[in-house]
């Protein structure tokens, strides 16, 4: 799990995948390093300063939308590859532009609050 925490929001959690997705939109460093030669280890936490949350909003609601564009096209184009019938038809998963509304309103809070936003791997 990410957890996304600013003073003035409800701290707010995502799924590793999802949260990892949130983090690139938004060009924030989740670099790995080397714990050992056996082992990686991913960078656990992070912060976007106050001043740098406006810009995570726009990145993530341009970089959000994108995502949808693209898979929308790849959607189109396997339904129209392979007529299934509707049981046997995946449920479609939710657009980026949906998983990234609650943390827009996050980073929104803290923009107006002129806070910065902490993330946190956990396990």
């Amino acid at each position: 799990m990410i957890t996304f925490t600013t003073p003035s929001w409800s701290a707010l959690s995502y799924l590793q995948q999802s949260g990892e997705q949130m983090l690139q939109m938004m060009n924030c460093n989740t670099q790995t390093y080397m714990a050992d030669s056996a082992q990686t280890i991913k960078k656990s936490t992070g912060i976007i300063p106050a001043e740098d949350v406006a810009t995570a909003i726009a990145l993530l609601q341009q970089r959000s939308r994108l995502a949808d564009e693209v898979q929308q096209q790849q959607d189109d184009m396997q339904h129209e590859l392979a007529e299934l019938p509707a049981e046997l038809q995946e449920e479609p998963l939710p657009s980026a532009s949906t998983r990234a509304f609650p943390l827009l309103e996050l980073l929104q809070a803290a923009h107006n609050a002129q806070e910065p936003v902490i993330w946190q791997h956990s396990t």
